[in-house]
């Protein structure tokens, strides 16, 4: 499977810190690393760095569904789950679903996209969904994403930049690196102790933004994401120097 822009930018700046000795040696491939893109490290700590292809992509993201059996507020968050290894079902913490709430995701949807939108029901689903609306059935998929698009116009909500930084902290990652911007720490903890020489996260604008989102190849999902606008560039960047003096065993920060 090909990789995307954000998935290469990642593989190939891990790829050179990795060369550099600056991942710690247990680690030989990004699929190893949970919850964070990169792990990296120096005689004081180690951290996860997120890493971002660009500074237009979400900051975190969460999904929506449609629940066909309730008329009233159909739309609901649909919450993150896994299972432990007896195969029970857990639900881990979703701090997406939190920020969701806090904010009234889904109340502001079946306002917007349901209430005062003529009550429409979506036309896009994914297989192993059923409905029991058989006019939706009788429409061609192909159609189904694209009408969807047309008709659930996208809305915005101004959120706080603590909400990313909470996301992403909680994760392990506590720095994160924008390709064509650099690499900033999310003023919570400084495990590799370099707050002094690293510009803070800091962008003038951060908001939630809902949308019928197209993945391409004909598929849709129904998306909530953190966005930001007007990011000064940082003092350190890993792009221009994938073998900084302050990671890495020998480092001194």
């Amino acid at each position: 499977m090909a990789l995307n822009k954000g998935q290469l930018y990642e593989r190939n700046l891990f790829n050179e810190l990795k060369k550099n000795g600056k991942v710690p040696q247990n680690i030989t491939t990004t699929e190893q690393i949970e919850g964070q893109d990169i792990t990296v490290y120096n005689r004081r700590g180690e951290s996860g760095i997120e890493i971002k292809s660009t500074s237009s992509a979400a900051f975190g993201s969460g999904t929506l569904k449609f629940d066909y059996s309730d008329s009233i507020k159909p739309w609901k968050l649909l919450k993150k789950s896994s299972e432990d290894e007896d195969g029970e079902e857990i639900t881990p913490t979703d701090i997406m679903g939190d920020i969701a709430k806090t904010y009234k995701i889904a109340e502001k949807v079946n306002k917007k996209w349901y209430t005062d939108n003529g009550n429409y029901y979506p036309l896009y689903l994914e297989e192993d969904n059923k409905t029991p609306v058989a006019k939706i059935k009788a429409i061609p998929r192909s159609k189904r994403g694209q009408r969807d698009f047309e008709v659930l116009h996208e809305f915005k909500i101004r959120c706080n930049k603590s909400d990313i930084e909470d996301y992403y902290t909680s994760k392990g990652a506590y720095y994160i690196q924008i390709k064509g911007k650099g690499l900033y720490w999310f003023g919570k903890k400084d495990p590799l102790n370099i707050s002094s020489m690293i510009t803070r996260f800091n962008p003038t604008e951060t908001y939630i933004r809902v949308r019928v989102h197209n993945k391409g190849g004909g598929k849709y999902n129904f998306s909530y994401g953190l966005y930001i606008r007007n990011l000064s560039a940082s003092k350190l960047d890993l792009d221009n120097d994938t073998n900084p003096s302050w990671l890495g065993p020998s480092g001194n920060p």
